[in-house]
């Protein structure tokens, strides 16, 4: 038993040692370094006032789309949970069918608006 435990407490210095060492290597260093050396462009900013406003309204709707799944996902569980009141399954129903709606009208303005401001910016927006 006290040989595994010397065993543990070396192992716990060494690595205690180690882990400063690459905490100091940065990854995003190490990236912009091989991106430095492969000539590209590594400053990261917002170059065009439509880049903003695609991303945020991108961001936006994405979180609007995640609400409405999670509505669709609790009217099932509603559902699930309702056994034979139909009062509850009604309800259920009515708010899958109008967290389908809510889902097909967040879909439809982010696409609307991903292919607006395609042609208004100069970069892609995701």
């Amino acid at each position: 038993m006290k040989k595994i435990r010397t065993i543990f407490y070396l192992l716990m210095i060494f690595l205690s040692f180690t882990s400063f060492q690459i905490a100091n290597a940065s990854p995003w260093s190490m990236l912009e370094d091989a991106g430095n050396s492969a000539q590209y462009n590594t400053t990261v900013g917002i170059e065009d006032y439509y880049t903003l406003v695609g991303r945020f309204i991108s961001f936006f709707l994405s979180i609007i789309g995640i609400i409405f799944v999670c509505l669709f996902v609790y009217a099932g569980y509603t559902w699930l949970m309702a056994r034979d009141n139909a009062q509850s399954v009604d309800k259920a129903k009515a708010l899958m069918q109008n967290s389908v709606i809510g889902l097909l009208i967040t879909l439809s303005a982010y696409s609307i608006t991903w292919f607006l401001l395609i042609y208004l910016s100069k970069d892609l927006i995701y």
